[in-house]
Formats: structure tokens, sequence, C-alpha cells
């Protein structure tokens, strides 16, 4: 069983003309590394922000339309390619495999986006993440309290030795938002686990065929909406409220498989 608050409503304000988007950019790790990244800002000055971390193997193009709608809705959006990832690659080279240190380090590269928005005068930040990219945003929010928000896609316990149950607990009484499919059977399972961990505002979402991570906003049209309006909730202070009295879901145990990704800029199956 799964617990769920009851999602707060909120109304996207009226949008008129801003910056490009979106617009290439490049962010510095503090290891010394320069990232590829895709960048909107807004109209107006906004003290809200979003960062979106691709999965493993993919890019920063999967984020492009929710990005898009977050960046319409007044906020500024950045999209980044995690090292040895996406356009970070040259054109016509071999990806080089990560290693297990590399995808530790992967911290670094989400940490960098963060940055990006900060000097751009951004004081509420949300985390947005799918599979490893969940598992990333979810242990930078952890040490970052200018994380109003994270939306996890296909969370997992532990990805590529990227640990999530921890960092959920360091994350604490913030909000939270997930969603995972069952037949992404890892997926749907530490889902379960991590949302017991949560103890702020948060929502959960279910999915039966819908794949993994990114994978499901093609397989669940819903979902996209549902993930920005949740966001939108949840860019101020004043917008959290408590969580009301919980609703409690009982779903199916799974008997699909573990959903598995395409190389670096496939695109995704619908």
């Amino acid at each position: 069983m799964i617990a769920l608050s009851a999602l707060l409503v909120w109304m996207a304000p009226a949008f008129a003309g801003s910056s490009a988007f979106p617009a290439a950019a490049t962010v510095k790790t503090a290891d010394g590394l320069t990232l590829q990244a895709t960048y909107g800002q807004p109209a107006k000055p906004s003290v809200n922000g979003a960062v979106f971390v691709h999965m493993n193997g993919r890019s920063k193009e999967d984020w492009a339309l929710v990005a898009e709608d977050c960046w319409r809705a007044g906020a500024y959006v950045i999209t980044v390619d995690l090292r040895g990832m996406g356009s970070n690659v040259a054109k016509g080279a071999t990806p080089v495999p990560p290693t297990p240190e590399d995808y530790l380090k992967m911290v670094e590269d989400v940490k960098a986006a963060v940055a990006f928005l900060r000097a751009k005068g951004v004081t509420h930040v949300t985390l947005v993440g799918a599979e490893l990219g969940a598992n990333l945003a979810i242990n930078v929010a952890a040490d970052d309290p200018a994380v109003v928000d994270v939306v996890l896609l296909s969370p997992g316990m532990t990805y590529k030795g990227v640990i999530a149950t921890d960092a959920v607990k360091r994350y604490g009484p913030r909000a939270f938002y997930m969603a995972a499919s069952q037949d992404d059977a890892y997926g749907f399972q530490s889902l379960t686990r991590l949302a017991d961990l949560a103890t702020g505002p948060k929502k959960v979402e279910v999915f039966d065929t819908a794949g993994k991570g990114t994978m499901m906003l093609n397989r669940e049209p819903e979902l996209q909406g549902n993930v920005v309006g949740w966001i939108g909730t949840h860019w101020t202070v004043a917008a959290v409220v408590e969580p009301k009295a919980p609703t409690t879901i009982v779903v199916k145990p799974s008997e699909g498989t573990l959903e598995t990704t395409g190389p670096t800029g496939s695109p995704l199956p619908k």
C-alpha cells in the first residue's frame, strides 16, 4: 500500500514573451568538467527554478517538453547532460561507459546546474530526475536547503552505487513527488520503500504498463501535467501546506520485467 497526500491545485500564470527556449548553456563542475545544458529564462525575474536530470545513458532532450512547460509558467529551467552522456560525447565518438567512481561524481553535475540557477537569482529550486537522475537529484536535495521540492520518476533504492534510501531520510519534511510503473519491477519496489521513508507532503503515482523513467511521459499523457502542476505548488515556502489525512490505494503485485534504456540520443519507445 502507498499513502498519497492530496494534490494541491496550481494554476500557471499567464505568460507573455521571454528569452528563446531552449538556449544553449554550459555548467562547470567542482571537479573541473564543462557540461552541456539547455536553459530557459522567464520574461520576468523569478526566485523559482527547476533542474532536470536524465536517465542513465540518455540525454537532456528527454526533459524538453516538461522543462518548457515550467519555463512558460514563469520559472528558470535548466536541463543538463551528465558527464560522458548526451552532447558531452563528441559527434561520431563512441561513448565510454562511466566507471563506478564516475557515477558517484555525477552529483557534482547536478550541483553545478543548481549553482547556474542560483547565479540567476533563483532561491527556490525543484530537482526533477528519472531513474539514475532521480537518485542523483534526491542526494543533492538532501543536503541543500534551497531545494523545496523533488520530482522522482522511477527512483531506485540504489542505481549504479548512488543510494536513495539514506538521502530520502536526510531530505526530511520537504515536498516529494514520485511515480513508477509496475512493469518496471525494481522501480516499483523501490518506490514503495522510498514512499514509506518520505515524511513531507507527498504524492505517489503508480501505473500499470508505463515503462521506466521518462518513458512514462510518452505512455501516460497526464503525467506531464501532473508533474508540472505539483512543481508549481511547492516553489515558494508559502505554498507548502501540511498534507491532509492520506488516502490509501492498493496496487497489484507486478508480474512485469525491468525496463532497460537505449543508447544515448536514441528515441524513447512510445
